[in-house]
């Protein structure tokens, strides 16, 4: 699976990255784990690191949470703040991913992720307390991608934060208990708006962003179908804020119950790329 999403990554990351936002509201723990595997997977590809040492990144993202199935549910689903007891079960999960993943014949960066993607550079993270240098750098890009993908999730409960509002509170996090250079990279790297997510424009059009600017994060390919102003589906368009002829800027990032817009609609008739 691992190796599946990584070939993916390679041929079109794009796309892949839609699935990121393609969130259900039940069996989070896969998504979530699924998801940090895609999203570690692209921001490697985005360091330039090698091929190999990306698919045990993946691996150990796809694994990260495994722990977490020794977890009560009644501790693992509470929507609200945890006791003190309850942090405490919670926190050995960790642990648990780490000794699963050993007792599978797994090691090396795999299994450091695993068991330390709650470990912070101030050395106040879990289960081990490991500081600064403690940490690796891959150990450090699981950690913000692990953040990142909780934050911006759609839970029963809870809201999917925007990944602008994501990104700030991460950069809040640095340097104590975050890379701040691996922070930049990783926003560099996402978008301020990612693929897969719903925009409108100020010509009032809406849109799924399909193709991220690097150099212009601003202005990305938004491939519209709906009008707010007249609030009614229209013809599909491709729209290039980056090329000169184009008059359109990107307003701001909405969600679907604004406008009430059925985006599977959309994806099962492969709109995407």
């Amino acid at each position: 699976l691992a190796s599946g999403f990584m070939d993916s990554v390679f041929r079109n990351q794009d796309a892949l990255a839609c699935l990121t936002q393609m969130r259900q509201k039940d069996a989070y723990l896969l998504e979530h784990s699924i998801n940090v595997s895609i999203l570690i997977s692209i921001f490697a590809k985005h360091l330039n690191i090698d091929k190999n040492i990306i698919e045990q990144l993946t691996t150990g993202a796809l694994l990260h949470d495994i722990g977490k199935i020794k977890i009560p549910d009644a501790v693992l689903n509470k929507p609200g703040r945890f006791t003190d007891e309850e942090f405490t079960i919670m926190k050995n999960h960790a642990r648990f991913s780490k000794e699963i993943l050993q007792a599978a014949g797994l090691k090396g960066i795999a299994v450091d992720i695993a068991g330390m993607h709650h470990e912070r550079l101030d050395g106040k993270g879990y289960p081990f307390g490991k500081k600064g240098d403690e940490i690796s750098q891959y150990v450090r890009m699981a950690s913000i991608v692990d953040v990142y993908d909780a934050l911006t999730a759609e839970r029963v409960y809870k809201a999917g934060m925007e990944p602008i509002k994501a990104f700030k509170i991460l950069k809040e996090g640095c340097p104590d208990s975050f890379d701040s250079e691996l922070l930049t990279k990783f926003i560099q790297c996402i978008g301020i708006h990612p693929v897969g997510t719903l925009v409108k424009l100020s010509s009032q059009k809406v849109g799924l962003v399909t193709q991220s600017n690097p150099a212009s994060p601003l202005k990305p390919v938004v491939k519209t179908f709906y009008s707010a102003k007249h609030g009614r589906y229209t013809q599909v368009q491709d729209i290039d804020l980056a090329h000169k002829k184009s008059q359109d800027t990107l307003e701001s990032a909405v969600k679907t119950n604004e406008y009430n817009i059925d985006l599977q609609r959309f994806y099962k008739n492969s709109i995407l790329p």
